[in-house]
């Protein structure tokens, strides 16, 4: 990049920064119009686009928000515990096919949570054509 555009761009970024201070309730469409007083390139992007490369990145930076990498054991735990009751409803009112699905999907989560290594992880999933045997027969 330029460094004419990265001055550009770090002005927007600090206007940006200082509007939000002041007022977090602030509207993107007022952000915009005054990042197109900066750099009137600006007004090219659409509404999203500086909303996400400028506006939710001043945002995160102020909250002080980082995206948390997930562990297998975390992903796999949220997998298992999350609550899919309009996906019950569709398949089973009863809800007796879905937790012996569900059962299946855990015992796959658990077992890619327990292997030990990449080959291991591999030959659990190379065995996914009976995983997928034993959801068809519990969802009959």
């Amino acid at each position: 990049m330029p460094r004419g555009k990265k001055d550009t761009r770090e002005k927007i970024v600090e206007m940006v920064r200082r509007e939000l201070s002041a007022n977090p309730a602030v509207t993107n469409e007022y952000l915009r119009k005054k990042a197109v007083a900066i750099d009137p390139s600006v007004a090219r992007l659409d509404r999203r686009t500086f909303n996400g490369r400028f506006v939710l990145a001043v945002r995160r930076a102020l909250a002080g928000a980082k995206p948390k990498a997930r562990s297998r054991k975390t992903a796999a735990r949220a997998v298992a515990g999350a609550s899919r009751q309009s996906a019950v409803a569709r398949v089973a009112p009863d809800g007796v096919c879905h937790d012996r699905v569900r059962a299946v999907l855990v015992d796959l989560a658990l077992q890619a949570i327990r292997a030990n290594d990449r080959d291991s992880l591999i030959s659990i999933l190379a065995e996914i054509d009976s995983y997928v045997d034993r959801v068809l027969d519990a969802a009959r």
